[in-house]
């Protein structure tokens, strides 16, 4: 979590799938039975998502392959091919001093892992 601007926050959540074979198969896929995997957002009741253009956004000016795909809701599916990684960003807006955001993943195949990070703001 790095500060924007005042009290706005960029969120950054990098994925690892460390296992060889991916989370659903490309078969699972073209019949429509996979359960893609699940990155989602809990937030403090005064800590809200701000919505992000789509796209890749670069996450490094001077690196144009660093990019993150954009969070535009508290949850966004994605599928993770084996030894695969990817990364996500958010924006989020705090009002008042202190709170927390929590990031989920969830995988049917891959596991779940989560972490909660407090957000304090020099007032």
């Amino acid at each position: 979590m790095t500060p924007a601007a005042g009290d706005l926050f960029r969120v950054d959540a990098v994925v690892k799938h460390d296992r060889v074979y991916p989370t659903f198969s490309d078969r699972s896929l073209q019949l429509k039975r996979a359960v893609l995997d699940k990155l989602s957002l809990a937030t403090s009741p005064n800590v809200a998502v701000v919505e992000l253009p789509g796209g890749a956004l670069r996450v490094d000016p001077l690196n144009e392959q660093a990019t993150a795909t954009p969070m535009t809701g508290k949850t966004t599916e994605f599928r993770l091919r084996g030894r695969d990684s990817a990364r996500f960003r958010a924006l989020i807006k705090i009002t008042g001093a202190d709170g927390w955001i929590e990031v989920k993943t969830e995988s049917k195949f891959g596991g779940t892992a989560s972490k909660r990070i407090a957000i304090k703001v020099a007032g």
